[in-house]
């Protein structure tokens, strides 16, 4: 499409036009595309195959930083493509090594070079949002595999979709010590209160999330106690969401007197409790 080839401006949207969004040629221009840094395909009823079409191009993309695929029925199929479009370290093994292994398996020299020149990922992107795409455990246990590989997102927005209590648990595992996300949206997926448990936890030795945003999950008061003790030895987050949960008056009260008497964590700028039974 000349319109994405030629594309002056950095940042496009085609949001909610569906007739452009759908357009194999949009996809197909990503490929070749060294200006725009930014595409926003919301609300464009992106299915499972959009999705791949999106992932396959990524992979030869070197400019997109932000990508924005929210309010479309993409499906753990779709957003499996995606995610594993993002394993650089995973699917760039070193050469020797790949060589190595398909020597072995019976295969030319000629053979495991052109073998490896296919196993690509996308080691640009910066800021995915995948909101209301209809991702569910699947599509996170997915995602957290791909963040063990992955050093280049810095934003993850999988809000308003449905990741439950495994898939929440494994993203928490995969985010511990990554070294590059700054900000993790997971409000509306209803986890749990153990499920909201792993991620505080993960809060506590994580040094790079400045935001959190995690209304709306169904944590209950022995969920978000956990929260309260991490306050405690975190020292980077900077906003923390817990709206819309199952807080009460007295872990309220709690995490007044935490904020208001903990050192350690100055940071933190904007704490949210709105919706909540207090």
């Amino acid at each position: 499409m000349l319109l994405l080839i030629r594309a002056v401006n950095r940042e496009l949207s085609l949001a909610n036009r569906k007739e452009l969004g759908q357009d194999g040629r949009v996809y197909d221009a990503l490929k070749f595309n060294s200006v725009l840094t930014s595409l926003d395909l919301s609300l464009c009823d992106l299915g499972p195959l959009h999705a791949t079409d999106i992932s396959e191009a990524l992979l030869d993309n070197s400019q997109l930083t932000r990508l924005t695929l929210s309010h479309n029925p993409i499906g753990d199929e779709g957003f499996q493509k995606l995610a594993s479009s993002l394993r650089f370290e995973d699917m760039r093994k070193k050469k020797d090594s790949m060589l190595n292994e398909l020597e072995v398996a019976g295969l030319r020299e000629i053979d495991a070079v052109q073998y490896y020149a296919k196993q690509k990922g996308n080691a640009f992107l910066k800021e995915l949002r995948c909101k209301n795409c209809y991702i569910y455990d699947e599509g996170g246990h997915m995602m957290a595999e791909t963040l063990r590989w992955n050093r280049t997102l810095t934003v993850l927005d999988l809000g308003r979709n449905s990741i439950g209590h495994s898939g929440t648990i494994a993203l928490a595992a995969a985010l511990a010590h990554h070294p590059t996300l700054t900000s993790l949206n997971l409000e509306g997926n209803v986890f749990g209160s153990e499920a909201g448990k792993a991620l505080a936890q993960m809060l506590r030795s994580n040094t790079c999330l400045t935001a959190c945003y995690l209304a709306d999950n169904s944590i209950a008061d022995n969920g978000t106690e956990e929260f309260t003790e991490m306050l405690k030895v975190n020292t980077t987050l900077q906003s923390l969401d817990l709206s819309g949960n199952i807080v009460q008056a007295d872990c309220a009260l709690r995490f007044a007197k935490t904020i208001s008497e903990c050192q350690v964590t100055p940071i933190l700028t904007e704490f949210k409790l709105l919706r909540n039974d207090i």
